[in-house]
């Protein structure tokens, strides 16, 4: 048997090079870029979702087809809604796991501003990013009659291009945690994960589970 000695690898890791992909929100990706553009706004022009009249969203015509539940019943069909996707951004302050229950999405003041979000399809496309429009706007209508305007958001949080923080990293990963494993040490995983190109071997991460 003819058996070739194994190629050495390389001491640099092009995972680190090329950067990751990480879905910050637990919905389809095609709404992250609108949740980003949300939550943006509320962040900078607080609103209240009694005072809310009308939400606009922009994305092109490919999202549009994906996110195909426009008035979801269950957390599953919520993951494939624009509308739960506005809905959440706005009751919750978030779009977490936490809110992909069936109760919460079935929950009077969610479906009430469900209602109240138009999805418009953008037929542009971003000649580097194919299904992608040039960029997902929101707009807020309110009462009051005023209208809010989030930002063009071109890149969504988590792409290479704009990486999460390790504090924005460490809020998706207790999430899913919790949800996971919660006997085993979340932060000591955390920590030993973002550092694994200095552990010395699988070891040190299978010795965490004795420390729970």
């Amino acid at each position: 048997m003819n058996r070739q000695r194994p190629t050495k690898a390389g001491s640099d890791w092009q995972i680190l090079k090329q950067g990751l992909s990480v879905k910050k929100y637990p919905l389809c990706y095609c709404t992250h870029r609108a949740i980003d553009g949300m939550l943006d706004l509320l962040a900078a022009q607080p609103v209240k979702p009694e005072n809310v009249d009308a939400i606009k969203v922009s994305t092109s015509r490919r999202n549009v087809a994906v996110l195909r539940n426009s008035g979801p019943q269950t957390g599953l069909e919520a993951k494939f809604s624009m509308q739960f996707a506005m809905a959440s951004s706005v009751v919750a302050g978030r779009v977490g796991l936490g809110e992909l229950t069936d109760a919460f999405v079935r929950r009077e003041d969610v479906q009430d501003l469900m209602r109240k979000v138009v999805v418009e399809p953008d037929d542009r496309e971003d000649p580097a990013r194919p299904g992608a429009a040039p960029y997902d706007l929101v707009t807020i209508d309110t009462r009051e009659g005023g209208r809010l305007e989030s930002a063009r958001i071109t890149l969504e949080r988590g792409s290479p291009e704009l990486p999460l923080s390790t504090e924005q990293l460490w809020a998706k990963f207790s999430d899913c945690f919790a949800l996971g494993n919660p006997k085993l040490p979340a932060r000591a995983v955390f920590d030993a994960l973002m550092t694994l190109e200095r552990q010395p071997n699988v070891a040190a991460l299978c010795g965490l589970s004795k420390a729970a």
